[in-house]
């Protein structure tokens, strides 16, 4: 299993927050992904669905090892 959480600081406030990629499915390689940012700041949870090269390319995690 690819480890899916990661600290950041959030882009809107800066305060610290965990960005979740959660995979759409139970497939190695899914094609479809949800990248959950909570942030421990004023903001609101956010999400976005997005393919798995936009999450590849957003994160750098791996396409495969999912399951």
């Amino acid at each position: 299993m690819v480890p899916n959480r990661k600290q950041i600081k959030c882009e809107t406030c800066g305060s610290d927050a965990t960005l979740e990629v959660v995979p759409d499915g139970f497939d190695d390689a899914p094609e479809t992904f949800v990248i959950t940012r909570t942030c421990n700041g004023r903001c609101n949870k956010t999400y976005w669905p997005m393919s798995a090269k936009e999450m590849h390319e957003r994160t750098g995690l791996p396409l495969s090892g999912w399951s």
